[in-house]
């Protein structure tokens, strides 16, 4: 298993690799079929267009030069997207105060009915663009640009799951929320982008479980993780991740925290193999809080590029 954190630093070796061609890549009328299957509105196609230009142009790391033998157009469907309420589920189905993602879509698992009278909205990311454009919009792309680098435009480019949470002002959300993406399902695509919104003041706990036990031929994972801390606000991030060794794991999550808000994380465990790292911070305004705990932990047959 290759683990990779697309915002850590390079070794000299690998920055004199330098850029390479992705070669055919993902075309623009792929991604254009894509997004209109999924109803989504034009400022997120022309973000997939944006990226997909900044990948094309400059291509991938050297140390990512597997991808260049990646059918991409392979693995992205145009199909619609499933809408999944939490009073569609039932309750007694697993642990009270946990949701859960499955197929890369919201499917709201014993989750409080009583956040959804406080506002608190959580659910697949692809569900909330088409019902929820506009607050989709405020947040996306805003901790990672869908052209910040080459391994964050090809998952803005492609990304097709995830999950999306957002706390309203104020709001203390006394239950950690859960949401699991899993590699191991037949219609399961591996580009996944969820994104964490806490306003100001709210308070929330956030547990991100990645599964591949059972590989699927591409053995390909790419995510990028936004978490956004507004002024005054708390957020507690935590990852648990488990892929299968053949998996390549091209992982970029950052932080955007506002003024005297905190982003508390993460404990990312991977296993077998595994290997952790801190989330990217950016700092915002004045007297935001610096403090990040974190339980990093690999296996010996981890390998970082």
């Amino acid at each position: 298993m290759t683990i990779v954190s697309a915002d850590a630093p390079r070794t000299a070796s690998e920055e004199a690799g330098g850029l390479i061609a992705i070669g055919p890549g993902p075309t623009a009328d792929v991604i254009r079929d894509f997004s209109k299957s999924r109803r989504e509105p034009d400022w997120m196609l022309r973000l997939r267009l944006r990226a997909l230009e900044r990948l094309h142009s400059d291509g991938v790391p050297a140390w990512a030069s597997f991808l260049r033998d990646i059918d991409f157009d392979g693995m992205v469907q145009a199909e619609p997207i499933r809408q999944t309420s939490v009073v569609e589920v039932r309750e007694s189905e697993v642990l009270p105060g946990l949701g859960a993602l499955e197929e890369s879509e919201a499917a709201y698992r014993a989750v409080r009915k009583e956040l959804e009278s406080q506002g608190v909205v959580f659910r697949g990311l692809a569900a909330a663009l088409v019902d929820q454009p506009d607050l989709v919009k405020a947040h996306f792309a805003k901790a990672i640009a869908v052209d910040d680098h080459p391994i964050a435009a090809l998952n803005a480019a492609l990304w097709s799951g995830g999950s999306f949470l957002y706390v309203p002002p104020g709001v203390h959300v006394e239950i950690p929320l859960q949401a699991e993406i899993r590699s191991d399902y037949a219609k399961v695509e591996p580009f996944e982008r969820n994104v964490i919104v806490a306003d100001r003041g709210a308070d929330v706990t956030y547990i991100e479980g990645c599964t591949a036990p059972v590989y699927t031929p591409d053995r390909l994972h790419v995510s990028a993780i936004e978490v956004i801390a507004m002024p005054g606000s708390q957020v507690r991030y935590i990852a648990l991740q488990n892929f299968a060794r053949e998996v390549d794991n091209l992982v970029t999550k950052r932080a955007l925290v506002h003024e005297a808000a905190q982003s508390n994380g993460s404990t990312r465990t991977w296993a077998p193999a595994a290997l952790g790292r801190f989330p990217g911070r950016i700092s915002s305004g004045p007297g935001p809080p610096r403090n990040s705990s974190g339980l990093p932990s690999r296996g010996k047959v981890s390998t970082r590029m």
